[in-house]
């Protein structure tokens, strides 16, 4: 604890100029690259295992492609999976191919292209449907994944009186390949905000190699053993891609609400045996005290003068084996002084104008050498004054 020196620009600096410097790197960073949309295998996989947690049957699922369904490759493993019978591909609608985030009617696009989409999803699912699968594929675009967002924000916030595009419980996945693109993230967020109820989750895994790794996203609401499941699947995964799963974040959603719960027991502090912790805490013996006093004032402060005060005030003590005492004056206005002697060790800092910090510790609980230390420097520069202790 110091109360710093003039004549140092920045703390940063001070701490750069601490301790050895090394001017080669021992071990090279290798730098990792996320796998390639290329990677059609492992990303299938790792979809395929991931896509063993749905608990339902008969589910009919989105998957949110680019502008060519030719380049969409969840659309091929959604049609092989036994649990979906159903799959709707949700393509960039044709005016805001390419983006519209600086085009001047970009509000007007969107708003087409979601009633575009939403005609799409009526008729595709029909009176009764409703989407329990949402799949982000790698060749989404940002505005499509907004748009989707929009409407099962507009799903959820309806009183059931109007048509619903969205199940009652939902999954939703979401590969991330290039770390830049956080909306793929966000895209998934957002559905654990509108279904936040019990049982809703949203994990963040990453799939590690060598050389490479990919991010996997998963929303879910309704499976009580996601986490069980989540770690099944990264089990299983691992084993048939020879990646590592590392999971980043699991979130959950609401607890388990328990209408006018009322508790069998209530227990107070004073209903608990206190006596083993106060005993323990009795019987604690401090290896140490710290001292740390701030001075002001003094008449005409030098490196050399602060080096006397500490080394005349030492010698007045009866410290035994006092150490050679050592100053340092490279960095910035001021100096700083230290002492070390068998029972304890003392650190005087100067700070180049009027302000002296002393912090002294030693190994017993005992302030009576603190003190002293004190008092023989203030005796030494009666300017000096103690302003903080």
């Amino acid at each position: 604890v110091a109360g710093g020196m003039f004549g140092v620009d920045k703390w940063k600096m001070d701490q750069m100029a601490r301790g050895p410097t090394f001017t080669e790197e021992c071990v090279k960073a290798t730098e990792v690259s996320r796998v390639k949309q290329t990677d059609e295998k492992r990303l299938d996989t790792i979809m395929e295992s991931t896509l063993g947690m749905m608990p339902w049957v008969n589910v009919s699922a989105a998957v949110i492609c680019g502008g060519q369904i030719e380049e969409c490759l969840m659309i091929n493993r959604l049609e092989q999976h036994s649990r979906i019978d159903q799959v709707i591909v949700i393509q960039t609608c044709d005016d805001i191919k390419g983006g519209v985030e600086f085009h001047e009617n970009r509000e007007e696009l969107l708003l087409d292209c979601e009633r575009e989409t939403l005609g799409a999803l009526a008729l595709a699912l029909g009176p009764e449907r409703g989407i329990g699968l949402v799949a982000l594929d790698p060749s989404a675009d940002y505005e499509m994944a907004q748009i989707v967002n929009a409407i099962a924000s507009a799903d959820s916030s309806q009183d059931g009186t109007e048509r619903e595009y969205f199940t009652h419980d939902l999954m939703a996945l979401a590969p991330v390949p290039d770390p830049s693109e956080r909306w793929r993230s966000i895209f998934l967020d957002q559905f654990r905000l509108l279904w936040y109820k019990p049982f809703t989750y949203r994990a963040e895994v990453l799939f590690n190699s060598t050389d490479s790794s990919l991010e996997m996203g998963t929303f879910m609401s309704g499976n009580d053993r996601f986490v069980l499941d989540l770690d099944e699947v990264n089990r299983d995964i691992e084993q048939r891609t020879g990646l590592i799963a590392e999971v980043r974040h699991i979130h959950g959603g609401t607890g388990t609400y328990a209408d006018e719960y009322n508790p069998s027991q209530f227990s107070l502090p004073g209903d608990y045996d206190q006596r083993g912790p106060y005993e323990q805490w009795q019987s604690q013996q401090p290896t140490g005290l710290q001292t740390i006093v701030q001075m002001v004032g003094g008449h005409d402060l030098s490196s050399d003068k602060v080096k006397s005060f500490l080394q005349g005030s030492l010698a007045q003590l009866d410290l035994g084996s006092l150490s050679p005492i050592h100053d340092y004056t490279m960095q910035g206005d001021g100096s700083v002084v230290e002492a070390t002697w068998e029972g304890g060790h003392a650190i005087l800092l100067w700070d180049g104008r009027e302000h002296v910090g002393l912090n002294i510790f030693t190994y017993n609980d005992d302030a009576t050498l603190a003190n002293r230390l004190v008092g023989h420097i203030t005796k030494i520069d009666p300017l000096l004054t103690v302003a903080l202790r």
